[in-house]
């Protein structure tokens, strides 16, 4: 049984182990949606739960011979790799040691000061576009009434004066 995190679902695929997940929040219920499309395991919603939910559950998963032939064949599927993983840990540290530190690697983000991290600076550049297209807009319309005015007011003049 298992929440439907990450790391205890590569746990019991790593062992072969078909699962009853019980989700409880964040990704766990896109993971207990996958996994039981998978065929690897059944997903129970808390809502749901009973005492008979949970016994039929298990007899289920412990006796049909599907859940336990889809997780040694994903099993199998992950777990096939070229080296094992301390190896390929192993040579990235001493990749690292080999290059000095291997500054190239090295994320630019945390180098960078937090307010270009958090993209302040772009939106205080969209918001300052923004504004600006927004007096422009405002300058221009107040121009066109003043204008529309001017000449209302100056036709309503001649017509008076020709009276």
């Amino acid at each position: 049984m298992t929440q439907g995190g990450l790391q205890s679902t590569e746990e019991a695929i790593r062992a072969q182990v078909p699962l009853i997940i019980i989700p409880f929040g964040s990704d766990q219920f896109q993971n207990a949606g996958r996994l039981q499309q998978l065929g690897i395991g059944k997903c129970l919603s808390r809502s749901e739960l009973t005492e008979q939910v949970l016994n039929d559950t298990i007899y289920e998963v412990i006796n049909n011979d599907g859940y336990k032939k889809n997780v040694i064949e994903i099993s199998n599927i992950l777990w096939d790799q070229p080296t094992k993983p301390l190896d390929r840990a192993i040579w990235w540290i001493e990749y690292v040691i080999r290059h000095k530190g291997a500054k190239f690697l090295r994320n630019p983000a945390l180098d960078a000061p937090w307010y270009q991290v958090e993209l302040f600076d772009i939106y205080f550049c969209i918001f300052f576009i923004f504004i600006l297209v927004i007096v422009i807009i405002f300058i221009i319309s107040k121009r066109i009434i003043y204008f529309i005015r001017f000449k209302i007011f100056s036709s309503k003049r001649s017509k008076i004066k020709s009276n």
